[in-house]
């Protein structure tokens, strides 16, 4: 028995009470204090205007929830053939100044790609989250489909990686067809910085 202050509170003491039922009772509202009930308890129905009294109809809501994961992440680049610096983020929200702490710079970026079914990105020029924006699903955008789809190069001062929503007008065949190419281009991505690596070794011996 302990003074819980809501019914939703002294709900939770209860789920947290592994040796309590369903049933409890609460006082909170004249002062009072939350307690568990036996099963016959309940089916007494003593009038009591001091108290409330519940019963947990779903035990499963006691049960701690696991936080969903959705895996999205974009790779944003500094050229427009997925080559030059790269950064990478996670879901959420960040700001010109975040992007140095992830790798990227402001107004620099000219290409990118994003992973996660369901998953997608919105740009904006400004770093408050306003100017131009342009939003992009899951899939792999070089510097011709970052100006078509909208967004401009090297002009991205804020972004938003988000799961649940697809970008306005973006067709589910363009969807599928993004997600089918998207891990090949992340490899021809690699490749041509791999190569480009190369050529500079060779060329400085």
């Amino acid at each position: 028995s302990s003074f819980a202050g809501t019914p939703q509170a002294c709900a939770e003491l209860v789920c947290a009470d592994l040796l309590c039922g369903t049933l409890f009772e609460d006082k909170s509202h004249r002062g009072g204090a939350c307690a568990c009930l036996a099963p016959n308890q309940a089916c007494a129905e003593v009038h009591d205007p001091d108290a409330n009294r519940y019963e947990i109809t779903d035990a499963s809501t006691c049960e701690p929830q696991e936080e969903v994961s959705h895996d999205c992440f974009v790779m944003v680049y500094e050229n427009g053939d997925f080559t030059g610096w790269s950064a990478s983020f996670p879901e959420g929200s960040f700001t010109a100044e975040d992007f140095y702490t992830y790798g990227a710079l402001d107004n620099s970026i000219s290409s990118l790609y994003i992973s996660g079914e369901g998953c997608f990105v919105t740009v904006y020029g400004h770093q408050d989250y306003t100017g131009w924006s342009a939003k992009f699903m899951e899939g792999s955008y070089s510097v011709e489909d970052f100006i078509s789809m909208g967004a401009r190069d090297d002009d991205i001062s804020a972004m938003v990686v988000h799961y649940g929503e697809s970008p306005e007008g973006a067709s589910s065949d363009d969807r599928d067809d993004r997600r089918e190419g998207a891990a090949a281009a992340l490899a021809a991505a690699q490749a041509a910085a791999s190569a480009a690596s190369e050529a500079a070794e060779a060329a400085g011996a």
